[in-house]
């Protein structure tokens, strides 16, 4: 397919879209619209956008995405949490889900409580390499069998007990997927992937007027953050120079942190703990954004606010009570924007800091090593600044801020993130990212080209306002 496409993202505050045109030397945005997110029908948003963009060509076709309940929410229960339980994180976020819990080893009674308590989507039952431990894994499958959880179930654990895991959870609504870690240290995530994306097919669409859209358009919704994630991808790859990439998208419900960029460089005094993390990564912070999430993000952020800002807590606390009750609301006086800012510089600090590994020393009998946990962002040489607060920003200050705050060595035990000192900033000014992500899977070298030719290279206050 060549010629126009119509690319429609639902998001949690707003529905927008473009109309494409993806033939010549490089694809063009021809028109734009948005409107906010009917969140009763989410159908209403999206003809409204649809019938904008598609007079004069009602054939045009169509991609869409929806973020607008936030992904699906996916308990994970697994082993070991460096390994099984970490893993069973990759699948969930890399499949557009984001996971609200995580528990490992035995689930106690309290456990299965917190998770009937979390009101899942999904539960993630994974653990033990194939062939491995059985034990831990048959008893967390009779925990969640005896549970009042009505949500579904996907197992991706040790393949040898699969028909006896199968047998326990059989009154529950069950699937199989391969094992997300058939051997230690080899990752197998794209089965339990697939099988999520089936599962937000299954439970999303028909939800909220989404099953009406795909009649009409003949399509397939994706997860925004899934389509985002094949974007940055596609990104990676396509575009000489941008190998090592980092993406965050800041919105209403959530901030995602997305890279492109070697997890492991090694070293003869590196050595690593817990498994190798892929290249491409996407963590989700279901608790981190500036409107719908408002309320838990201002809990989490309280200390970082309070490092970076000072803002006055009385006032900065009804500001968040009232976006988070009418999340189209803009900031409007230099006192309202100064409270988003806050609230945002502190969100993207924590975001960036979860999303990094992290490295401290430790001695052996060979002498002092840097043991490191997680990914490496150290060689991210360009961070894109996309979702409505990021692509506005004018100046890279913003970002390297919150990278020094969120780089701050740990306290207690002198854990270093491993962050990127001051990579260049490029803001998503055009709000291309959820557009081009759309066309990502079908066009990748025109959806990554749609998005670099569109960015805005920021500068350091004072050097000049590029935009």
């Amino acid at each position: 397919m060549s010629g126009r496409a119509l690319s429609i993202d639902i998001g949690s505050t707003w529905t927008k879209g473009a109309l494409v045109d993806l033939d010549g030397p490089a694809p063009r945005l021809l028109a734009r619209d948005a409107v906010p997110t009917t969140q009763a029908d989410l159908a209403e948003g999206f003809e409204r956008v649809h019938r904008a963009l598609s007079r004069g060509s009602p054939d045009t076709p169509v991609r869409f995405s929806s973020s607008a309940k936030g992904g699906l929410a996916i308990a994970a229960v697994g082993l070991v949490p460096d390994l099984t339980v970490n893993v069973a994180r990759m699948a969930a976020a890399s499949a557009g889900g984001k996971v609200t819990a995580s528990f490992s080893y035995r689930l106690t009674a309290a456990h299965v409580a917190a998770i009937e308590l979390t009101r899942p989507d999904i539960v993630l039952l994974c653990g033990g390499t194939d062939g491995g431990n059985e034990g831990y894994v048959l008893h967390n499958a009779r925990a969640l069998a005896g549970s009042a959880l009505g949500c579904a179930i996907l197992y991706a654990g040790n393949a040898s007990i699969r028909d006896e895991v199968r047998r326990i959870l059989g009154a529950k609504d069950l699937s199989v997927a391969d094992n997300v870690m058939p051997e230690v240290g080899r990752l197998d995530l794209e089965p339990a992937r697939s099988e999520i994306r089936r599962m937000f097919l299954a439970r999303i669409v028909e939800g909220r007027g989404l099953a009406r859209v795909r009649a009409e358009t003949r399509c397939d919704p994706k997860p925004t953050p899934l389509a985002v994630y094949e974007l940055v991808a596609a990104i990676a790859r396509e575009v000489p120079g941008w190998d090592h990439l980092c993406l965050v998208d800041m919105g209403g419900a959530t901030t995602d942190v997305y890279s492109s960029t070697e997890s492991f460089a090694g070293g003869e005094v590196r050595v690593l703990r817990g498994i190798r993390e892929p290249r491409l990564t996407r963590t989700v912070e279901g608790d981190l954004g500036l409107r719908v999430s408002a309320r838990s993000a201002a809990e989490s952020c309280r200390a970082a606010i309070d490092a970076l800002c000072g803002v006055p807590h009385e006032a900065f606390d009804a500001w968040v009570a009232r976006v988070s009750d009418r999340p189209e609301l803009l900031a409007a006086s230099p006192a309202e924007r100064a409270f988003d800012d806050a609230l945002a510089l502190s969100c993207l600090a924590l975001a960036l800091g979860r999303h990094a590994g992290t490295e401290e020393e430790a001695w052996t009998p060979q002498g002092k090593v840097l043991v490191q946990r997680g990914k490496d962002l150290g060689a991210v040489r360009r961070l894109v600044a996309s979702g409505g607060f990021l692509a506005r920003i004018r100046t890279a200050d913003l970002v390297h801020r919150a990278l020094a705050e969120a780089a701050r060595p740990d306290a207690s035990t002198g854990a270093r993130p491993l962050l990127p000192a001051r990579p260049a900033v490029l803001a998503d000014r055009e709000y291309v990212v959820p557009i081009a992500a759309n066309l990502a899977a079908d066009f990748p070298l025109q959806a990554a080209r749609l998005v670099v030719d569109n960015l805005v290279p920021l500068e350091a206050a004072g050097q000049g306002d590029p935009a």
